[in-house]
């Protein structure tokens, strides 16, 4: 049972790690992505 609970909360680890690092990646190539598309990231509200 403890080798079960091990293999779980290992992988559950490498998961959280994938999407945090995959959602912070993406925040930090912003910037370069709207410079090499030519486009604004700032988002313009209407009235």
């Amino acid at each position: 049972m403890k080798n079960k609970s091990t293999l779980l909360l290992l992988t559950l680890s490498v998961a959280v790690f994938g999407v945090i690092t995959t959602e912070t990646g993406i925040i930090g190539l912003l910037p370069k992505l709207t410079s090499q598309l030519h486009v604004s990231a700032i988002h313009h509200q209407t009235p």
